[in-house]
């Protein structure tokens, strides 16, 4: 018998804090508790085990009786079990002694809605008189009366069938399979032809089975026999023999009763969660508050201190992070990020170089003549920058305009395709390297359209949601349509166009509110132009830039590891409830031993298993190990698990082989050196090959479309791989998973900067983005073969999968 009690204090931490992530909002949003995974698991958990027998111990065992069936024309005649039992004998479970298997259909009375000539139609509906019900009015707790839909009381009468009363269940057989309500007291009305009635014979039975039908016994059942293909369907006559396990009557109320206290305990946890999410939602407001008032660099340090001594509890969920991002963005456009160098030269010099610049570019045609603009008043400043900086208009130091769409009805417009053309939808990416359109000489010369150059900044003016206002930079010169302003900086350093995408990251939630428009809000180009920015010296937004990329990084590290330990935490809860199910069955200790991990420290060991420690290792190894075979089997899995796939050869072969020995830190005879294509052992390929043909296992073609190809005794490797990888089968499988249709340049992009990562950290050289991008390319002159744009979504790919060395 389970003691979920025990089991819910015991490892309260995993409960709590086994969240699925959040995408978008503060904290858990508007009070929805459908985040926390753990706690539903448990929910789940209370009613399987209340529907198997193994949630309270009765003292004195009454066998189930089922009282003779006042049976109808719709329930003519009782169902047989035994014929149901073996349709469904990979799904039925022991149930105690005292127990019997019914059906739905031996308790319950069924009724359809009239489908006769008197069926409701929408010229039936009235505004006030009988309810007439339909799936939509289902409700966790009842019926919703609110939208309610009305007939007669004449029409109600003239119904044959599908009058439902208080206490009926009223199940839904199309679309929500399974979504039921048990009907409110004084409650009588009329079901449309997407629900069934299910009237008890005992009036005893209703408890238990609204229990019984929110089991996941009774969720496979559906499973089972609908028989829908767009649309999800079951038949009424399907439901009826659905499987019920019943136990006596003095039984089922106890078991009601221990569900509802546990239900009860589990909503005081949610409750409980959900107020600490607020609470710590202010916290990080507060101490990020704090941080931005920092008077100086100094200060800074000294409040960043107190924070970092607590960050892996502080930044745990998307809002903190995003908090967190933004006042690193805030103090980096107030000055406060980086000590200020009194050797820099102001940034008033800088402004005069730009306004030369300007004028050249102008008097070039490069650019357009802009109007002047009035000198920012003190009181139009936002906040104090330091003394050297100044506070400029965005048309002071860039360049800024529209662009426009040629006319669609104009082929020549549209062919040759001469010159990128970039739409507002383009700009979601950090980059640019490719646009989904190209335009016609004729077109640019006829339409008027300006060429931004390599560096330009694109805001994105229209769109819905969080389209409008987003910003990415050029790596191709491109022409842009009337949704978008391109952004031009006077100079062309590196470091002044990152740090005005920089401050246009910061501003990116200002520049959405003061978008103007109606059912598609639009940001004014003037407004744009007149963006106000803090302006620092050139030198200094250099050191700014880096100091955020840096930062960023850490950041985003930090991320990856919350989401493997989020990952941890949701498969600790997973595996508590398979312990649980498994104690309740045969109680068999040292089986739960073998197949699940133990919890005397949960919080504990989640943290120590992202770590590598020698005890683990020495669990992978064994005295006797022929380190041959044991690379020959892995790779032996890994082709049997991706043989039928186009995209597998020698090259994911080999990549795959190199990610498990790193990720895993496993002892394979595998020596990858720094080959043109990523990690590679070529003496392992050669040998592969042989090694796989000699034992009949697979053989290896090139030249077919499926390179290996299955031989007689393929399986025969499956012995020493079990032996092996016992421990890391599942990560070895979810590995094989992510890559299993990826093309061969994502894995080698993906295995190239893992090596460069870990290159890094092996010699204790800070990781950041521009050092991978600088690595990557310096690993083999064929990596210029791959854009910038790839390689980064091939690195933002691997921290989204945790596919990175820790």
């Amino acid at each position: 018998m389970t003691d979920v009690k025990k089991l819910i204090t015991e490892h309260l931490d995993i409960w709590l804090t086994a969240e699925t992530e959040k995408k978008s909002g503060r904290g858990r949003g508007s009070g929805s508790n459908d985040t926390i995974y753990g706690i539903q698991k448990l929910r789940q958990l209370i009613l399987d085990l209340a529907i198997s027998g193994n949630l309270v111990k009765t003292h004195s065992i009454t066998k189930f009786e089922q009282e003779p069936l006042n049976l109808s024309k719709s329930n003519s005649k009782k169902i047989d079990t035994n014929s149901i039992k073996e349709k469904l004998i990979d799904n039925i479970f022991e149930i105690p002694s005292a127990w019997a298997w019914e059906t739905l259909g031996n308790l319950f009375y069924f009724e359809n809605g009239d489908r006769g000539k008197n069926y409701p139609n929408k010229d039936c509906l009235v505004e006030i008189g009988v309810p007439f019900v339909n799936a939509g009015h289902l409700k966790n707790d009842g019926i919703d009366t609110h939208e309610m839909t009305f007939i007669t009381q004449e029409k109600f009468d003239s119904l044959n069938s599908g009058k439902f009363t208080g206490g009926d269940f009223l199940y839904c057989l199309r679309g929500s399979l399974g979504k039921y309500v048990v009907v409110q007291k004084d409650l009588k009305g009329a079901i449309a032809s997407s629900l069934v009635i299910l009237r008890a014979y005992d009036p005893s039975f209703i408890d238990y089975i609204s229990l019984y039908l929110q089991s996941n016994f009774a969720k496979k059942q559906i499973k089972i026999y609908d028989n829908g293909t767009a649309q999800p369907n079951l038949s009424s006559a399907d439901l009826r023999k659905f499987l019920v396990p019943m136990p006596s009557k003095e039984e089922r109320k106890l078991i009601v009763n221990k569900v509802d206290e546990l239900m009860q305990l589990c909503d005081q946890l949610e409750q409980h969660q959900n107020l600490s999410s607020e609470a710590h939602d202010q916290l990080v407001d507060t101490l990020l508050n704090v941080l931005t008032n920092s008077s100086d660099v100094e200060e800074f340090q000294q409040n960043w201190r107190r924070i970092s001594e607590n960050f892996d509890l502080l930044f745990t969920t998307q809002y903190s992070v995003e908090q967190l991002k933004q006042t690193i963005l805030q103090l980096a456009v107030m000055g406060k990020l980086v000590k200020q160098d009194p050797n820099d030269e102001p940034a008033s010099e800088l402004l005069e170089q730009i306004a030369e610049e300007k004028l050249k570019l102008v008097k070039e045609g490069k650019i357009k003549k802009s109007k002047p603009l009035p000198e920012i008043t003190d009181e139009e400043k936002p906040y104090e920058v330091p003394h050297n900086w100044n506070w400029v208009y965005l048309n002071n130091i860039a360049y800024v305009g529209t662009g426009a769409t040629p006319s669609r009805s104009n082929p020549e417009y549209w062919n040759p395709k001469d010159l990128n053309w970039l739409s507002s939808g383009e700009t979601a990416n950090d980059f640019v390297e490719k646009t989904n359109e190209m335009v016609s000489e004729l077109a640019l010369k006829e339409t008027n359209l300006t060429i931004y150059p390599v560096g330009s900044l694109i805001v994105a003016m229209y769109g819905q949601g969080k389209t409008r206002g987003q910003v990415t930079e050029l790596n191709i010169p491109a022409a842009t349509n009337q949704a978008c302003a391109g952004i031009i900086p006077v100079l062309e350093a590196l470091e002044n166009r990152r740090y005005i995408k920089l401050f246009f990251q910061k501003i990116y939630d200002e520049i959405r509110e003061i978008a103007e428009g109606g059912a598609q809000p639009n940001l004014n180009l003037n407004k744009i132009q007149q963006t106000k920015i803090p302006l620092p010296p050139i030198n200094e937004q250099k050191r700014i830039v880096s100091k955020v990329n840096q930062l960023f990084f850490i950041i985003e590290q930090f991320q990856v590891l919350q989401s493997k330990l989020r990952k941890t935490k949701l498969h600790l809860a997973d595996s508590l409830v398979i312990n649980a199910l498994n104690d309740s069955k045969d109680n068999n200790e040292s089986e739960t031993e073998d197949n699940i991990i133990q919890f005397e420290k949960p919080i504990e060991a989640v943290k120590q298993s992202n770590q590598k420690v020698t005890e683990q290792i020495d669990l992978f190894t064994y005295d006797s190990v022929d380190d041959d075979l044991k690379l020959l089997s892995l790779a032996a899995e890994i082709t049997f698990q991706l043989h039928t796939e186009p995209t597998f050869g020698h090259l994911k072969l080999q990549k795959l082989i190199y990610l498990c020995q790193q990720l895993k830190h496993m002892d394979l005879a595998a020596d990858f050196k720094q080959h043109a294509a990523g990690p590679y052992d070529p003496v392992m390929a050669r040998y592969l090959d042989k090694e796989f043909k000699d034992r009949e296992w697979f053989s290896y073609d090139p030249k077919r479309d499926v390179k290996y190809k299955p031989l007689t005794k393929c399986n025969e490797h499956r012995s020493a791989f079990n032996k092996y990888f016992a421990k890391e089968t599942s990560d070895i499988y979810a590995l094989v998973g992510l890559f299993r249709t990826s093309k061969s340049d994502h894995i080698e992009i993906v295995a190239t900067l893992f090596a460069c990562w870990l290159r890094l950290l092996e010699r204790k050289l800070f990781v950041t983005e521009e050092q991978l991008l600088k690595d990557f390319y310096a690993w083999s002159k064929e990596k210029k073969e791959f854009s910038q744009n790839e390689v980064l979504n091939g690195l933002k790919w691997m921290k989204q999968n945790a596919v990175v060395p820790l």
